[in-house]
């Protein structure tokens, strides 16, 4: 089921990868079980995702910063964890490391 009243953001937008990210979803029911997905390809296209089964709390949000992921590619409250987390997707070679040819600029 989607909600076209939840929003999401990730603040910042840009960044590089030793700064955190936090994850915030509003406009959600309270107490809705929702799946946070991250994907992204390295500089070789090869595709990394990583998912957190989270619970919404009683105002209907849920911030990676505070909320729990009860399963998924990790567990428990993990600011980072949508990133961290990030390995080759099962159609993937799973000893693929991500790949990145410049270093000192955000991964777009």
């Amino acid at each position: 089921v989607v909600y076209t009243d939840a929003s999401v953001v990730a603040a910042p937008s840009s960044c590089l990868q030793d700064e955190e990210v936090v994850v915030t979803i509003h406009g959600l029911l309270p107490y809705q079980d929702v799946t946070l997905c991250a994907t992204t390809a390295d500089a070789n296209g090869v595709l990394f995702c990583a998912y957190g089964h989270y619970r919404s709390d009683d105002s209907g949000s849920i911030t990676t910063e505070d909320s729990e992921s009860v399963g998924g590619s990790y567990t428990g409250v993990w600011t980072m964890g949508l990133l961290s987390a990030l390995k080759p997707a099962p159609h993937e070679r799973q000893s693929t490391r991500f790949f990145k040819r410049r270093t000192d600029s955000p991964n777009h």
